[in-house]
């Protein structure tokens, strides 16, 4: 395929290289918490919902600066930032939400992650295992597999409270992973620029059928996109007319697993209570460990997707799961996605 290219670009980390980087953990300072706590200030108590909070009621004048700066780095450089340092022990849960919603208005607009479009999660463990009907990957304590949310450009996630045992957060950079394929295993990286049918979990309209196309790298525009969920490609195999796949495709698949989980590209971390990791979708992908939870404390994480105005053009073929593919645009889509 002509366009296959290496990526040189900040976001083609190895482990070390993100550890190392003055932009992978930025904290909060004492004039940052003291602003982010005074703006929260007018809405204890009241019986206002957190997604009808407005910006100009939750005023960050100096933390702005510093989210505007952190969702530079998400898109054009490292591509993954842990903000640490808010004091999510003071507050119950009603108020953490309202204090994440009234950071994330600095950041971008967010969209509706399911079919009921609920625009922030709770990821806590409710005693149900992957692969029960009932069971999306935020309610388990299972494992996830790395991989990319739904038709969003950032994931924002708030750790609350962490597992007794287990539960560390995982990230990989697509890119560097993208361009030591290119070097190593070209063969099987132009597979994966072609499309790979996905299981459309509900149907959408305007489509016949219960699965689409889609690939998994793509380079738009000069841009790099990456959108991986290897669940949703069994998943149509496993439960839809959708095209058997090539003895080629499967062995693209797994040597792109097996690089996106080789020390050299995955970090393995834990997310202390008053992190917040944000994550570029298309670029960084994220999962997690299997936990154990305390009897009276569970692991407890807030998500929030977004679109944001610095995002990146998308190919046409995108449309399916994300809709609007141009540059700075609110994503969103009548899909509903699992994880």
């Amino acid at each position: 395929m002509s366009n296959l290219m290496e990526f040189q670009l900040p976001s083609a980390w190895t482990v070390n290289e993100l550890l190392e980087h003055p932009d992978w953990i930025i904290k909060l300072t004492a004039e940052e918490i003291a602003e982010l706590e005074t703006a929260l200030q007018e809405h204890l108590g009241s019986n206002v919902e957190y997604q009808d909070i407005t910006k100009n009621q939750f005023p960050l004048p100096y933390l702005s600066k510093k989210l505007s700066y952190i969702l530079d780095v998400i898109e054009n450089g490292i591509g993954a930032v842990v903000l640490r340092g808010i004091p999510v022990e003071k507050y119950e849960p009603i108020e953490i939400k309202k204090l994440l919603w009234g950071m994330s208005l600095y950041l971008g607009t967010a969209i509706g992650q399911s079919s009921a479009r609920e625009l922030m999660n709770d990821l806590k463990d409710k005693g149900l295992k992957i692969g029960d009907p009932k069971s999306r990957y935020l309610n388990s304590r299972g494992a996830a597999a790395l991989h990319s949310d739904g038709y969003c450009d950032l994931v924002m996630m708030l750790s609350i409270a962490e597992a007794k045992w287990g539960g560390e957060s995982e990230i990989a950079s697509s890119v560097a992973v993208h361009n030591e394929m290119l070097k190593y295993y070209p063969d099987f990286l132009k597979v994966l620029y072609e499309p790979f049918n996905h299981k459309l979990p509900d149907r959408h309209q305007g489509m016949m059928e219960d699965y689409y196309p889609l690939p998994i790298f793509a380079n738009y525009q000069d841009y790099f996109v990456c959108t991986y969920a290897r669940y949703l490609i069994e998943d149509a195999q496993n439960y839809t007319k959708a095209p058997r796949l090539s003895e080629k495709q499967k062995q693209a698949l797994n040597q792109l697993d097996e690089l996106y989980n080789n020390p050299k590209f995955k970090l393995t971390f834990r997310l202390l209570p008053g992190d917040l990791i944000l994550i570029n979708n298309l670029v960084v992908l994220h999962g997690r460990k299997e936990y154990t939870d305390e009897a009276t404390t569970k692991r407890h994480l807030l998500r929030l997707w977004l679109s944001h105005p610095k995002s990146r053009p998308l190919p046409p073929e995108y449309s399916i799961p994300y809709r609007n593919t141009a540059p700075g645009s609110v994503r969103g889509s009548s899909l509903f996605v699992k994880w």
